[in-house]
């Protein structure tokens, strides 16, 4: 199935936001972890349902150094041309 630009930038929003939506199974767990809790707890029913909840971070991207990284794809095509072009190969057959 294909799928426009368009709509993969939307499904990767979705996507981003989706963990932290509303859903109700996650109350219900968090209901039976805080009921557990307060079983073997001190004092009991001091765990509200919130607390249990499970909440997701996005996470953040690295610092990229922009500059590092041209100064490594030039290198790396500098080095793919010597190869093609057999430059600096001859000292290491000299030296066999």
């Amino acid at each position: 199935m294909k799928t426009t630009a368009t709509e993969f930038e939307e499904w990767k929003y979705y996507l981003d936001l989706e963990p932290n939506f509303f859903h109700r199974e996650d109350y219900y767990w968090a209901q039976i972890a805080s009921a557990i809790k307060s079983l073997f707890s001190t004092k009991p029913g001091g765990f509200p349902v919130e607390q249990s909840l499970l909440k997701f971070e996005k996470k953040k991207q690295p610092v990229v150094d922009e500059e590092k990284i041209k100064q490594e794809k030039i290198q790396q095509a500098k080095s793919t041309w010597k190869m093609w072009l057999g430059i600096g190969q001859e000292k290491k057959k000299k030296g066999r």
